[in-house]
């Protein structure tokens, strides 16, 4: 046994090492597609680390956690929705919380993050929605409810928060329930959530999309929503200033 004990720790290191060129190369294979795709939209294409995105999105949650932020593999551009030009920022994102244990000894934690927002030219009050899930019933039962519809499948399905419930009514229409719906169904119940802050809308997921094709479908779902707003609520965040602000009336 003692004479095989070398060659196991050669082939494990060996293992490791193999490992390591295939994650290597896995890593330049996804930038080279990540940055012919963004070339092919015309978009602007950075994979080096940029420690300000979080600085410019600040009033997303997501960029004040922990520290230690870093954007990589960041693609700036524009769609048109409805006509309009939307600008947008693609990106994986990172950031690092750091515990103690017992003994004092201190331990980092990364997480991991892709990030699509798109910027819509309204000022939308602050609007969140979300698969439900089994901390939003104890909440529930303390009193901090979200926002329910009159549709009870949909309302026990997904959790929605705004500053503004009348804009929640009003945005949450027949047709975008629908699509909602439709779309937790295609996802198997794994549909992202939907951030809206100041007029520019947010999808992430723990862990870094694999393909330009997971950043296509997570730009998609943004035009999807986008699309769905319903004409009179856009008629009346141009022309109602409660709407832009955010403030009921």
């Amino acid at each position: 046994m003692s004479a095989l004990l070398p060659i196991l720790v050669v082939g494990v290191i060996a293992l490791v090492i193999w490992g390591m060129v295939v994650a290597h190369k896995a890593k330049k294979a996804r930038i080279a597609e990540l940055r012919a795709w963004s070339a092919a939209k015309g978009w602007s294409f950075d994979q080096s680390s940029d420690a300000h995105v979080d600085d410019r999105y600040r009033h997303f949650p997501l960029f004040n956690k922990g520290h230690s932020r870093r954007a990589s593999n960041v693609m700036r551009g524009e769609i048109v929705i409805n006509t309009r030009p939307h600008p947008l920022l693609l990106c994986d994102y990172v950031y690092v919380t750091t515990s103690t244990d017992s003994k004092g000894r201190r331990r980092n934690t990364y997480h991991h993050h892709s990030v699509c927002i798109v910027t819509t030219p309204y000022q939308l009050p602050a609007f969140t929605i979300r698969r439900e899930h089994f901390f939003d019933k104890i909440g529930g039962a303390l009193g901090f409810d979200d926002i329910d519809f009159e549709d009870a499948e949909f309302s026990k399905r997904f959790h929605v928060k705004s500053d503004d419930r009348r804009f929640a009514y009003d945005l949450m229409s027949p047709r975008m329930i629908e699509w909602f719906q439709g779309l937790d169904q295609q996802l198997n119940g794994r549909v992202p959530a939907l951030d809206l802050q100041e007029g520019e809308l947010m999808i992430h997921t723990s862990g870094h999309w694999k393909t330009a094709g997971e950043f296509e479908h997570a730009l998609s779902i943004a035009q999807g929503f986008i699309d769905r707003v319903p004409d009179h609520v856009l008629a009346r965040l141009e022309g109602d200033s409660s709407f832009r602000t955010g403030i009921e009336t």
